[in-house]
């Protein structure tokens, strides 16, 4: 007979965001997670936890589903709870992001683990993110674009009138 077709979805950091608050900071970790079958994907959860230069600084729980659609992608957010002195590194280290969530197939729910690689610098007005090995987001034969770090400014600020999702990428906040 036939034979069941499934790839995992693949995940890639698109972008980290500091929300310094009163008495605590946290991050926004951006997401797009990219789905190449032929049916919808849907996760209850989605954990992650950052580690920088080896050292764990902080773990978040996204609190809403994640539902990607039938070939196709979506940007997500997660936000983490993180030491203030963690933020402010004086120099180029590596980090990790370990995360952990079920998707529900068709066939049932499936645990995925895996962890994101990079590097995070510190420059003059911002800290910049670079993920290694950028995965790639084949519905469409599209690559998820490699430059993912940009200032925030007013204009391009989550929620801004002149925000505007990148094309083919929607923005599941």
């Amino acid at each position: 007979m036939g034979q069941w077709l499934y790839d995992d979805p693949s995940f890639a950091l698109r972008g980290v965001t500091p929300h310094p608050q009163a008495g605590a900071d946290s991050l926004e970790l951006s997401f797009v997670g990219c789905n190449v079958n032929d049916y919808e994907l849907t996760s209850e959860t989605f954990v992650a936890q950052l580690m920088l230069g080896g050292q764990s600084v902080g773990k978040g729980e996204r609190e809403r589903p994640i539902h990607i659609g039938t070939r196709d992608s979506l940007r997500f957010t997660v936000m983490l709870g993180v030491d203030r002195t963690a933020l402010e590194p004086n120099r180029e280290v590596p980090f990790s992001i370990a995360a952990m969530t079920s998707i529900r197939t068709p066939i049932g729910l499936r645990d995925l683990a895996f962890r994101l690689r990079g590097k995070v610098r510190p420059l003059k007005d911002h800290t910049e993110w670079k993920e290694d090995g950028f995965g790639l987001c084949r519905p469409g034969v599209v690559a998820i674009p490699p430059q993912f770090t940009q200032p925030v400014t007013r204009e391009n600020a989550p929620g801004s009138s002149r925000s505007q999702p990148e094309a083919g990428v929607r923005d599941n906040r």
